[in-house]
């Protein structure tokens, strides 16, 4: 990886770099960074005002964000690729931390099972070659909006399969296999959280 064969400021720089790129993107489409955890981001669409288009406006984010990032390794060289986990539901919004004598740690942030299963379907990218994922609530959300290819898997936290789609790119474009028939690049597994 990246960071075994870079020194952790060449990491950081880089790191800061491509963020810098994707943070704008998710703007664009009305969502909000809700946290960086490492080299992922966490983002949130229709919070706290809700919006009517926000599953499509996800999804374009998401694809949006894979040209980006196709861009960025072209530019740089710097070998970054993105998996993203999308799913549409209620979930629980507000400030949520402690306060102590040495301060506060409140952040406004999203979290529940809406959330969970979104950082799941990342995840399971791996399993499926892919580059985004989608739950089935987030195409009846948005119909019409992206070319899918349906699949199914166990999730943790989930008694029963669960219905997802890989997102093959926008209904309005052209096919594009580097973007979406390209497999998924050998990533070290990371552990279950």
């Amino acid at each position: 990886s990246y960071s075994e064969t870079h020194s952790a400021d060449d990491v950081v720089t880089a790191l800061n770099a491509y963020m810098s790129r994707l943070q704008p993107i998710v703007k664009k489409h009305h969502g909000s960074v809700d946290k960086y955890i490492g080299d992922a981001i966490m983002a949130y669409f229709g919070v706290p005002v809700p919006r009517e288009d926000q599953a499509a406006c996800a999804l374009r984010c998401a694809i949006e964000i894979q040209e980006e990032c196709c861009r960025f390794r072209a530019e740089t060289g710097i070998p970054f690729y993105t998996r993203i986990g999308i799913h549409t539901g209620e979930l629980i919004a507000g400030s949520i931390g402690s306060q102590s004598s040495s301060g506060s740690l409140i952040a406004y942030t999203v979290i529940g099972d809406t959330v969970n299963l979104a950082s799941r379907l990342e995840a399971k990218n791996k399993d499926f070659g892919s580059w985004i994922l989608c739950s089935k609530a987030t195409t009846d959300a948005a119909p019409g909006i992206v070319r899918t290819e349906a699949v199914s898997a166990s999730i943790r936290g989930k008694s029963q399969e669960v219905e997802m789609f890989i997102v093959r790119g926008l209904t309005q474009d052209e096919p594009r296999d580097d973007l979406w028939g390209a497999p998924l690049p050998k990533i070290s597994e990371k552990p279950e959280r």
